[in-house]
């Protein structure tokens, strides 16, 4: 628990103004994301899962909308998105304009994506919602707001994209 801590740490303190992660640093997260995702259906598949695995297995997976902001644009679409098979940073947050790296009256663009059967988002506040519940104390102090999941960025689980300006 102590590594995985760590690396989801190291996953979050990314800055967002940054362009991706390094190539080895996305390997070692698409390897990491695609385990977690091996093990949730390992323990879903098991006939009589421990509590603590069947909790990990229902709070770590998100399915669901899924948001995702772009500062750095072009005007038309699909407005320079990139398609992208490695996991990417996410959000469950609807109401994203509270955000400490966005800045007011700059104009963002706002990805909608959804998350659905088979393909699942790893929910970083669930996985430490599940840690504190067994007594692996997991903090992630100003980046639980942003309700992280990770999730590739996939042009066929994107519902909408638009340009908004930050109030």
């Amino acid at each position: 628990m102590t590594n995985l801590a760590k690396d989801i740490m190291r996953w979050l303190e990314h800055p967002a103004c940054e362009q991706g992660r390094p190539a080895d640093q996305a390997a070692y997260y698409d390897k990491l994301w695609n385990d977690l995702i091996l093990e949730i259906q390992r323990i879903e598949g098991c006939e009589a899962p421990m509590d603590y695995e069947a909790d990990f297995a229902r709070m770590a997976q998100y399915s669901g909308p899924l948001y995702r902001i772009h500062r750095e644009f072009e005007q038309e679409y699909p407005y320079g998105v990139l398609e992208n098979t490695s996991f990417v940073s996410w959000t469950k947050q609807k109401d994203f304009m509270d955000f400490s790296w966005l800045e007011k009256g700059k104009k963002v663009l706002l990805i909608e994506g959804k998350a659905e059967f088979p393909d699942i988002g790893i929910d970083l506040v669930g996985i430490k919602k599940w840690a504190n519940k067994y007594d692996h104390p997991l903090s992630f102090n100003q980046f639980e707001a942003e309700q992280e999941v990770v999730f590739p960025l996939m042009f066929e689980t994107i519902v909408d994209m638009k340009i908004k300006e930050i109030a």
